[in-house]
């Protein structure tokens, strides 16, 4: 998925991951406040929909569907679909189909009612644009570290030093490095350039 869902991001047991997701996930662990910025900020655009999860992307509304139904997302069989395979799979313009791992009580059934209202007649898929995801702390729509800092400025005030951000973080250490000798103005990129 494109990965703005409705909890702190992790990382499955079953997969491997990047080294810079990894170290995402980790920045999330260690400052909330880093993490909610990015998930507030963080918007889905829904294009074609192969790329967002029905279930665990925020594609409606910044509404995670797993958040605010989770009883149903529980029973669902289709947890990992795509919003495009779910889409395929609706039954008419107006109603959705699920396929669920038991029959229903009468209150999951009121559940999968309010989800049906909740989607109704608000999803119209497009083949003309890829899904993509919009930084919405940014006028022009994508993110940049520029806009970040000075976030985290606003929020932190002068008080963080500049070498305690550069070497107390979950970076590896080369980057830690380049990092501090790029502050330090001692890189040489200008020569080799």
């Amino acid at each position: 998925g494109l990965g703005a869902g409705g909890w702190v991001p992790s990382i499955p047991e079953s997969s491997s991951v990047s080294r810079i997701w990894s170290d995402v996930v980790h920045l999330g662990a260690s400052s909330p406040e880093v993490m909610e910025h990015y998930l507030s900020n963080f918007k889905i655009l829904v294009g074609y929909g192969l790329k967002i999860l029905f279930w665990e992307d925020k594609w409606f509304n910044n509404l995670c569907l797993k958040a605010e139904f989770p009883r149903l997302y529980r029973l669902s069989v289709e947890k990992g679909c795509s919003l495009l395979q779910m889409y395929h799979n609706r039954g008419s313009a107006l109603e959705w189909m699920f396929l669920f791992s038991k029959v229903l009580f009468a209150w999951e059934e009121e559940e999968v009612a309010r989800l049906q209202g909740v989607l109704r007649g608000t999803l119209v898929l497009t083949d003309q644009a890829e899904d993509s995801c919009l930084w919405m702390a940014n006028p022009s729509g994508s993110y940049s570290v520029g806009v970040s800092w000075k976030w985290w400025m606003l929020s932190k005030g002068p008080v963080i030093s500049v070498a305690d951000m550069l070497w107390k973080n979950s970076a590896p250490p080369k980057v830690k490095f380049c990092s501090w000798l790029a502050w330090k103005e001692r890189l040489k990129t200008s020569v080799f350039l």
